[in-house]
């Protein structure tokens, strides 16, 4: 797969999961595809944003850091 089909099947997967947590936290019904996904990078994470109606939700990726032990 190429960079924008292997972008495209992670965003659908992302949506999926986002959904139903969306829907018990809001009590409303959210459709996967009305989710949209905002990227930050920040010095030493990558934070995902996805935003629905005004809701934002995040989640960041820190990397481990590695000792010279």
């Amino acid at each position: 797969m190429n960079k924008r089909i292997t972008e495209k099947v992670y965003k659908r997967k992302f949506q999926k999961f986002y959904a139903p947590i969306m829907s018990q936290i809001t009590h409303e019904k959210v459709p996967p595809s009305r989710i949209k996904f905002e990227y930050r990078d920040e010095p030493d994470s990558h934070v995902l944003v996805a935003l629905w109606r005004g809701y934002e939700f995040t989640v960041t990726f820190t990397s481990k850091g590695e000792s010279n032990d």
